[in-house]
C-alpha cells in the first residue's frame, strides 16, 4: 500500500506527461494485485471455513473435534480481522487519494482558468467547475480556454474514476466478510481473546 501511494504521490506532483502516463500504468498494475491479493486471502478463508464445517458435518464428528474446530475458528476469525484491518487501511488511503485528486482538479480550474470578463474563479465556482467534469460535462465556455489543461483534468477525473471503481471491488469484499463472520457465529470484539485461548488449547495439545 505503501508503494501504490508512493505512485500517486509522485502523479499528482509531476507535470511531465510521459512520467504521469507511466505512473498510471503502474498505479493501475499496483491496484490490481492489491485486489487480487485481498480477493485470493478471502479464498482462503472461505477454504479454511469450509474444511471447518466438514469437521461439524455430524453431532459425532462435532464432538469428536471440538478442539480442533474451534482452533480453526479462532485462526480462521483472526485472519478476518486482520485482513478487514488491512482493507480498511487501504480503504482510507484510497479515500485521501481521491480528495486529494478532487481538490488539485478544483486548484487547476482556479489556476488555468478565468471568468469569462477575466477575474479569478472564485473556490465557489471551481467547485462547480470540477464537479462538471466529474459528470463528463465539459460544456462550459471556461473549459474551452485551454484544451491542454482541460485534458490533464480529464486524466485526473479517470485517475478518481479508478479510485472509485477499486473502492467499489473492496465494498464487496467487506460485505463477503461480513457474511463469513456471521456464518462463523463469533463477534469481531472477542476475536482476539478467542485467538488467545485457542493458542493455550493448541500448546495443551501438542
Amino acid at each position: 500500500m505503501d508503494k501504490l501511494q508512493q505512485k500517486h504521490t509522485e502523479n499528482m506532483q509531476t507535470v511531465d506527461e510521459v512520467r504521469s502516463r507511466a505512473l498510471r500504468g503502474e498505479i493501475d498494475e499496483l491496484s490490481r494485485e492489491t485486489g487480487n491479493a485481498a480477493k485470493a486471502a478471502k479464498d482462503k478463508l472461505d477454504e479454511m471455513a469450509k474444511n471447518t464445517a466438514k469437521l461439524k458435518s455430524s453431532p459425532d464428528s462435532a464432538q469428536a473435534n471440538s478442539a480442533i474446530i474451534r482452533i480453526e475458528e479462532n485462526q480462521c476469525m483472526h485472519l478476518v480481522l486482520k485482513l478487514t484491518m488491512a482493507m480498511a487501511a487501504y480503504q482510507r488511503q484510497q479515500c485521501a487519494t481521491e480528495a486529494y485528486y478532487k481538490a488539485q482538479t478544483q486548484r487547476q480550474i482556479k489556476i488555468k482558468y478565468t471568468n469569462p470578463d477575466g477575474s479569478a474563479i472564485d473556490d465557489s465556482t471551481a467547485a462547480q467547475l470540477a464537479q462538471q467534469v466529474m459528470e463528463n460535462n465539459t460544456s462550459s465556455y471556461i473549459f474551452q480556454q485551454s484544451k491542454e489543461v482541460l485534458a490533464s483534468i480529464i486524466e485526473t477525473r479517470n485517475d478518481i474514476y479508478r479510485i472509485e471503481q477499486s473502492m467499489r471491488d473492496l465494498n464487496q469484499l467487506f460485505n463477503d466478510l461480513a457474511f463469513l463472520v456471521n456464518e462463523q457465529g463469533e463477534l469481531m470484539d472477542v476475536i482476539l481473546a478467542n485467538v488467545q485461548q485457542s493458542t493455550r488449547l493448541r500448546e495443551s495439545l501438542i
